[in-house]
């Protein structure tokens, strides 16, 4: 009887360093497409959603009291509010963080997301496009500078900000015209992200979706079996 009653303790302690483990990842590594792109990843995360919310308000709203000039702290808690419901909060700060730093196109992805969110597609697909904009001035600026100089930097940059080139803008407007009745446009903004990263196995499952959606039946299972490829050695 013990030796199961140990076996349970060590079962729920294990659970729940597991549960930390994630929720540590999450808040450092910006892991933005948790809730809707798990399909992608092909790992299914299991958190309670109101308990990680209610926990990114905790913690990045006293950042932000500690330094109200912390844009990453506004983004995040910013998300919490997006990921709540509460838009027109999620809109305030994420526009606080852009003010403070407007160089950085996550922040604009985040705010076409609220946009989406409140249907107003016309500035989400704005949002959308400026995030690509300066996507694409990071990486010419990334491209200036000589490889061991690139790592250098990648290793002391601010944890969210290390990565040159991230692929969420491009996928975030791509599903956007595919759900607004334009999958045509989809195509051109998906080989751009692929240029970027051509190891993002979302770009290739949206490409599948796109080419159904247009009628194409030979680039659809193309595209379905190169996102297959990817999640099988990702």
């Amino acid at each position: 009887m013990n030796i199961i009653q140990n076996k349970q303790k060590l079962l729920l302690i294990l659970g729940a360093l597991l549960t930390i483990i994630i929720v540590a990842l999450l808040i450092q590594n910006n892991l933005t497409d948790l809730f809707n792109q798990t399909k992608n990843t092909g790992n299914i995360v299991s958190l309670d959603k109101e308990e990680f919310i209610k926990k990114q308000k905790e913690v990045f709203g006293q950042r932000e009291a500690i330094n109200p000039k912390d844009s990453s702290a506004k983004r995040e808690l910013s998300r919490a509010y997006y990921l709540s419901g509460d838009y027109e909060k999620a809109e305030t700060l994420i526009k606080e963080a852009i003010a403070l730093d407007g160089s950085n196109p996550q922040f604009y992805v985040d705010l076409g997301r609220i946009y989406e969110a409140k249907k107003d597609t016309t500035n989400a697909e704005k949002m959308y496009k400026k995030a690509i904009e300066l996507n694409t001035k990071e990486i010419q600026i990334k491209n200036q500078i000589p490889k061991e100089m690139q790592i250098k930097i990648e290793t002391t940059k601010e944890i969210g900000n290390a990565i040159w080139g991230i692929p969420t803008p491009y996928t975030a407007l791509a599903v956007l015209y595919l759900n607004t009745n334009k999958p045509e446009k989809s195509v051109p903004i998906l080989l751009e992200g692929i240029k970027i990263d051509d190891k993002y196995p979302y770009f290739y499952s949206l490409l599948s979706d796109v080419y159904e959606k247009l009628g194409d039946v030979q680039k659809t299972k193309y595209y379905e079996e190169q996102f297959q490829k990817l999640v099988k050695t990702n």
